[in-house]
């Protein structure tokens, strides 16, 4: 083989590696998992991607940060949100720029405190309310303690 033709097939190899769908590096975590095959298909949609370590950890509460990527994800806000003022979220922070789109979109605020807490694990209050503000929904105390 010339060289030339190697160098092109050298480029194509890696331009397909680059391409590849996350589901090519699935978590190391998920198989067999209860919600391993919805984890795996989020993972596939990018709307998950798991930490460095190659887990996405099923079993773990999920940080309030996460929960607003999650969201903005899977409910396709991606509009640049202007910079946050929360006094524990920094612009350099992976989960900034999901912060101030969350805020931008309306669904979740901080606190009293001006915090905004992305590492307290979302309760599942929290998580009601933002998926009734999502979904413009009525507050009706009776159903909610059913």
């Amino acid at each position: 083989m010339n060289k030339k033709r190697t160098a092109k097939v050298a480029l194509a190899t890696f331009g397909l590696s680059v391409m590849l769908p996350t589901a090519a590096l699935a978590a190391t975590d998920t198989q067999g998992h209860w919600a391993g095959s919805v984890l795996a298909k989020w993972e596939s949609q990018a709307l998950i991607s798991g930490y460095e370590d190659g887990t996405i950890r099923p079993d773990y509460q999920i940080s309030r940060a996460e929960f607003v990527a999650l969201v903005n994800r899977v409910a396709g806000y991606q509009a640049a949100g202007s910079s946050v003022s929360f006094k524990d979220v920094k612009s350099g922070d992976w989960y900034a720029a999901q912060v101030a789109i969350a805020v931008k979109e309306g669904y979740i605020g901080g606190f009293e405190d001006n915090t905004f807490r992305p590492n307290d694990s979302v309760t599942r209050a929290q998580a009601a309310a933002v998926l009734a503000r999502i979904k413009n929904l009525s507050a009706d105390a009776g159903r909610a303690e059913q």
